[in-house]
C-alpha cells in the first residue's frame, strides 16, 4: 500500500466534497 497514495486520494475526496458544499451555499445565497 503506497501511503503517499492514499493522503492524494483523501485530498481529493476532501477537495471535492468542498467544492459542492462551496456551490451549495452560492446557490442558497442567489
Amino acid at each position: 500500500m503506497n501511503t503517499d497514495y492514499q493522503l492524494w486520494e483523501i485530498a481529493d475526496l476532501l477537495r471535492y466534497s468542498t467544492q459542492l458544499s462551496i456551490r451549495k451555499i452560492a446557490v442558497v445565497q442567489k
